[in-house]
């Protein structure tokens, strides 16, 4: 049985940014665990990218990870933990570490405990706070009910909204289970922007 589909969006030029991420990924891997890419050229939006990935998901659970970004060593051994230990979970939530350009680092907190994303300059714990979204193990059956917009950014966002009222129990894991590491880019090339 495929317990967690780890879902990865990418495009034609991150092939080293996905191989780095698919290195982290491959020791983990175990006969309960698939993973998906869904590769192109931009010709299709980020939006209709993460439904296709979620509606090709066979997993009890799904996460999309983006290409650029990276996971702790522990990561797949610790959600497969929560989805054996707590049968009526709807999502797993986390702590993310964000890499900003290299040098600054902060961190984000993602759970049902919150009802918007926020942002928190102040406090000292956490500086973005997220209800779900597909950064967290979501029950795949509930992910596949709610479709992203076919935009090209801000898709996640969107999602988050769409998805939280169908998302009633969470089991939360209260260590880094993410890192996700930003480098500038023009946005018209980022996103595929014409």
């Amino acid at each position: 049985m495929i317990k967690l589909s780890i879902l990865i969006p990418t495009v034609i030029g991150r092939e080293a940014k996905l191989e780095n991420l698919m290195s982290a990924i491959r020791p983990q891997l175990t006969d309960e665990v698939e993973v998906f890419t869904l590769c192109d050229n931009k010709e299709i939006t980020i939006g209709e990218k993460r439904t296709a990935l979620y509606q090709a998901s066979k997993g009890l659970f799904s996460v999309q990870i983006d290409d650029d970004d990276m996971i702790p060593d522990y990561y797949v051994s610790e959600v497969l933990k929560r989805i054996d230990s707590f049968h009526d979970i709807d999502c797993i939530g986390y702590i993310e570490r964000c890499i900003w350009g290299g040098s600054r680092e902060t961190l984000s907190d993602f759970s049902l405990r919150y009802s918007q994303w926020e942002e928190q300059k102040d406090n000292p714990e956490f500086t973005h706070v997220r209800t779900p979204f597909h950064k967290t193990p979501i029950r795949t059956h509930i992910a596949k009910q709610v479709p992203f917009e076919a935009i090209r950014w801000g898709e996640d966002h969107k999602w988050s909204i769409a998805i939280n009222p169908l998302l009633k129990t969470e089991v939360y894991i209260p260590k880094i289970m993410y890192i996700y590491q930003y480098e500038h880019e023009n946005p018209k090339t980022k996103y595929g922007i014409k």
